[in-house]
């Protein structure tokens, strides 16, 4: 399922298990979510989309739900929306 290794991909960056992220997660509140784990998230989100995701785009992303609509995938079923 997509939604699960984007879940995946984003523990790791965040340095968690996956089981904790829930779409209401908010990234700030992971020690690990500082600077270089933003990058990180930049970059893996441009791979895993396919397209380069911008700074502002990045700057959007508060909460996991937000990770996931900017890569177009229903919260509800975890597929591309």
């Amino acid at each position: 399922m997509i939604g699960q290794e984007l879940r995946d991909m984003v523990a790791e960056i965040l340095e968690t298990d996956a089981t904790q992220l829930q779409e209401t997660s908010e990234l700030e509140s992971f020690t690990a979510y500082d600077s270089v784990a933003r990058l990180t998230l930049m970059v893996g989100l441009s791979d895993f989309t396919g397209r380069p995701v911008t700074v502002p785009e990045l700057m959007k992303l508060h909460t996991f739900g937000d990770v996931m609509k900017l890569v177009g995938i229903d919260a509800e079923n975890g597929h591309h929306s």
